[in-house]
Formats: C-alpha cells, sequence, structure tokens
C-alpha cells in the first residue's frame, strides 16, 4: 500500500514537472486595474512552468476582447461564463455551476480568483470541485467601499464566509492586507502581500502619440495641464475634482482640466462642468487605450478617488515623473509619500484638492522633484517582473504541496 502510494506520488510529480502546473484564472471584472492586473500577469507567466487557462466574464468593456485575442495566441484556453457585477442569486448559480463543471473536466492544481464577484462564485466552485489550493486576489474588499451599512455588512459576511475556502491572499497592497485582518479575515500567515507592478514599456510612450495627443485636446500654448485617467464612476471622484476647478483658475486662468475616461456618469459630469462654467476649461477625452502618452504632457496628474486598491494609474505617472495629487485611500498612501512623491489629500476635500494643485501649478522646481521621487519608488517597488515572479512563487508553492497529497 504504501509503495502504490509513494509510486503515485512519483508519477504525479512527474506529470505536473511535464505539463507544468495547472492554474485556472477567473475574472467577472474585466476593466481597469483588474483587467490590467489579468492581461500583465498570465501573459508574462513562464508557460514552461505554468499551465494556465482563462475563465472570464465579458459584458462590461467591449475592448477586453482585444485581451481575449491575446490570450488566445499565446495558446492559453479561454471559457466565457455570463458572471454579471449585481448580485443576481439565479444568475450567480448558473454561474457558479458552469465553473463547478469546468473545474470538475480540467482538475487544475491551483484556482486563482481576482475581485469581488468572481472571487465568491469561483471560491465557493472551486471548493465544491475539491480543487486543491484557491488563491484569491481582491483587488481591494467590496466591504471596504463607500455603501450603506447594510450592504457593508452584507458583503462582510460573504467575503468571511468565501475566506474559509481560501487557502492564500495576494494583496495588491499593504492597505489591502491591513484591511482583511482588522475584520479578522483569516490568520495572517494566509496572506501574502505583491503589488502590483509596471513594465518598461509603461514608462516610454511614443513621442509622435504624445504630440498626437497634444493636438487632439486642443492645448494651447503655455496653457497648465491637470489631468485625471480612469472610468467615469463615481468611485474616481471627478465630480470633487470639477468642484475644486472654480478656485484653480482664480489663480490660473489659462488652466485644463483634461478626463481621460468614459462611464455611467459622463453626461452628469458634463452638466456638472457646464454649471460650475467650466465648460471652456474641461476636455472630455472620452475612453483611450493609448493613455500613456497623456502624461507627459501634464502638469499636474490628479486622483481624487474614494477607494482605491494599488491604481495602476497613480503607477504610470510616477513612472513618467509626473507631479501628483492624490486622496489617502487604500494602497494610495503605501507608495505616494506626502511631501516626497506627490501630495495626498482626503477624499470628498475639493477645496484641499485645489490647494494641492494650485501650490504645483506654481512651483515647476517642486514639480520636477516629487516627479523625480516619483518614478524612483515606482522603479524600485512595483516592478512588473517582480510581481509576476512572486506570484509564480505562490503558485508553486501550492503546486509542490498538491503532489504531496
Amino acid at each position: 500500500m504504501l509503495v502504490c502510494e509513494s509510486q503515485r506520488r512519483q508519477e504525479k510529480s512527474a506529470a505536473t514537472a511535464k505539463s507544468g502546473i495547472k492554474v485556472v484564472e477567473i475574472l467577472e471584472a474585466t476593466t481597469g486595474g483588474t483587467r490590467r492586473h489579468l492581461f500583465d500577469l498570465v501573459m508574462n507567466l513562464d508557460p514552461a512552468r505554468f499551465a494556465l487557462s482563462i475563465v472570464c466574464a465579458t459584458r462590461r468593456d467591449p475592448a477586453f476582447q482585444a485581451d481575449l485575442a491575446a490570450f488566445r495566441d499565446r495558446g492559453l484556453p479561454v471559457t466565457v461564463v455570463p458572471m454579471v457585477r449585481e448580485l443576481r442569486p439565479w444568475a450567480d448559480l448558473s454561474a457558479w455551476r458552469q465553473i463547478r463543471r469546468y473545474l470538475i473536466e480540467k482538475r487544475p492544481e491551483v484556482v486563482h480568483t481576482h475581485s469581488s464577484k468572481a472571487g465568491f462564485v469561483g471560491r465557493l466552485a472551486a471548493r465544491s470541485a475539491r480543487i486543491p489550493f484557491v488563491v484569491h486576489t481582491p483587488h481591494h474588499f467590496a466591504f471596504d467601499m463607500e455603501i450603506g451599512g447594510l450592504r457593508r455588512a452584507f458583503y462582510l459576511q460573504l467575503e468571511r464566509w468565501a475566506a474559509r475556502y481560501t487557502d492564500r491572499f495576494i494583496c495588491v497592497c499593504p492597505a489591502e492586507k491591513a484591511a482583511a485582518l482588522r475584520r479578522r479575515l483569516a490568520v495572517p500567515d494566509k496572506f501574502t502581500v505583491i503589488e502590483n507592478g509596471i513594465g518598461p514599456t509603461a514608462t516610454a510612450p511614443d513621442p509622435a502619440a504624445v504630440e498626437r495627443w497634444r493636438r487632439e485636446i486642443g492645448l494651447p500654448p503655455n496653457a497648465p495641464l491637470i489631468g485625471a485617467v480612469g472610468r467615469l464612476t463615481r468611485q474616481k471622484g471627478h465630480a470633487d475634482l470639477l468642484r475644486a476647478m472654480p478656485a484653480v483658475l482664480c489663480r490660473f486662468p489659462n488652466a485644463r482640466l483634461v478626463l481621460a475616461g468614459d462611464g455611467e456618469l459622463h453626461r452628469a459630469l458634463v452638466t456638472l462642468a457646464a454649471a460650475l462654467d467650466l465648460s471652456r476649461n474641461v476636455i472630455f477625452a472620452g475612453q483611450r487605450e493609448d493613455v500613456l502618452p497623456l502624461y507627459p504632457l501634464l502638469d499636474v496628474l490628479a486622483m481624487p478617488s474614494l477607494w482605491e486598491g494599488l491604481p495602476y494609474t497613480l503607477l504610470e505617472g510616477m513612472a513618467a515623473g509626473r507631479a501628483i495629487v492624490a486622496s489617502a485611500v487604500g494602497g494610495v498612501p503605501d507608495v505616494l509619500r506626502q511631501g516626497e512623491s506627490g501630495f495626498l489629500v482626503p477624499p470628498h476635500a475639493p477645496a484641499a484638492l485645489a490647494e494641492a494643485v494650485c501650490g504645483l501649478l506654481a512651483d515647476a522646481e517642486l514639480r520636477n522633484r516629487l516627479g523625480v521621487n516619483a518614478r524612483k519608488v515606482v522603479a524600485q517597488q512595483c516592478r512588473l517582473e517582480e510581481m509576476v515572479a512572486r506570484t509564480a512563487a505562490v503558485y508553486a508553492a501550492c503546486g509542490a504541496k498538491e503532489t504531496e497529497l
């Protein structure tokens, strides 16, 4: 009996070594930073070490189809499951059944779920399918958003339930781990902090593309430019930025604000800009996949978010050497140090935001110093290759344990 068991383990270990550790990535939130994180991760993991496949929804962002094409070109199997963001019991049950059926068929060693909906449905499906190891990256816990008390308590209970079926949490910033530990989701040893990272291509935009941006937004000569990059949703705090602009324009009448992004609040924000008499000074650039060439044009990057994990816009702005004013939420203070690499303000604080922006617009030397320091922080702390390598180490450790079972 012992000989047979030992032989079984050896055969399993040999098979894993030959084909790579089988990992299934599950994602519903195919927008913004979560989408970026998944793309960077799966496109850079070593295919000789990991046999990856992706289970995802496609309802949120049509541009995600380009990512799916890139995954398939790389030889990564993609399975579409119609998960929805909202709480819909029958749709969620259907998604759970489809994911469970897929996992039973594929028998991966590791399942890695991302964000709230896929994190809940995917983890329950993985445990039901008896997958040996389940990894979850919250990308910001739903219970830590600005929502009503009843919803917050409900989401916290769901997360506590799903945490029982989670072998390892990968948090994208120390603040995310701290939020989980404050609410006692799991013991500290279950948490690993692997910060989002960016590669060298994010720091060197094409000069021709930079000039194309300048022409398209119609930037007047010598006009100070403030920029915000992100979806036009409540989370990103664009309304507070618009309310800060009248104070900025009192000191810098020729300043311009460019909002690069689109979303459900587009019409409301256009209306607010008109009501504040900002229509001449605010440029709605729409959703763009090529935002990197915008950063070199900015004098100040503004990020008045109400909640965040560790946003890629912040990392890209820092890598571009921009002066940044950001809300002190989530993982932002973990990388943006007050007065050293940027300025932090409270959320919902247009007056503080305006004051910080004006201070930067008035002092080119300060902007340059903060930008240089910000670039150094990203180069040292938020590198793509480290993010990928450390995630690979989590997968490898899970795979190694599975062969021992």
